[in-house]
């Protein structure tokens, strides 16, 4: 074959490639990551907090009257076991203690961990009696009852915001031309 000056087997030479940082991709232009592709997590909107809680199943019912009877039969520990939680050997070198981000409802008990607990009420669950079973359904359903009207009353203050933002808003527009405009009513 005239011309190709090369044989069919040969490898071509490597391409020279750029040294990039390790969390660089490429795929971006101004060689930093964008703000959506940094955390793993994505971020929810928050809860309104006047919007009711909603209802406990009857087994959360069970597991939260169980873990007090639990944790009543528990001895507390002593006081001097709750020093140890402390830095003993702290000398404040280290600047104040960080707090972590995340908030805890409650203190810790210590007396026993969730794991072991939640195995102790899964098996009594299992082995309740229909009567009682009953009785927890029953509360859950009373549960529901008060999340039904507490979400429509919720409803109604929202629906009742609506209404009066969008009343605001007819009074800011006033003229029946431009409505058409801010509202798609043409």
């Amino acid at each position: 074959m005239l011309g190709q000056g090369a044989s069919a087997n040969a490898v071509a030479p490597p391409i020279a490639t750029s040294q990039r940082e390790p969390g660089e991709s490429g795929v971006f232009q101004s060689g930093s990551i964008p703000e959506f592709a940094k955390s793993g997590k994505k971020s929810r909107p928050k809860k309104p907090k006047n919007k009711p809680k909603r209802p406990l199943s009857a087994y959360n019912i069970f597991f939260r009257d169980e873990r007090a009877n639990i944790l009543a039969g528990i001895p507390d520990k002593e006081e001097d076991d709750e020093d140890d939680n402390e830095d003993e050997h702290d000398d404040g070198l280290d600047g104040p203690k960080k707090k972590t981000g995340k908030k805890r409802k409650r203190p810790p008990h210590g007396k026993i961990g969730f794991e072991s607990l939640a195995k102790i009420v899964g098996q009594r669950w299992k082995e309740l009696k229909p009567d009682e079973l009953a009785k927890y359904k029953k509360l859950a359903d009373v549960d529901m009852v008060r999340y039904r009207a507490e979400m429509e009353s919720y409803v109604a203050k929202q629906r009742e915001g609506l209404e009066q933002s969008r009343e605001h808003l007819d009074n800011l527009v006033g003229d029946d031309n431009n409505k058409g405009h801010f509202f798609g009513n043409n």
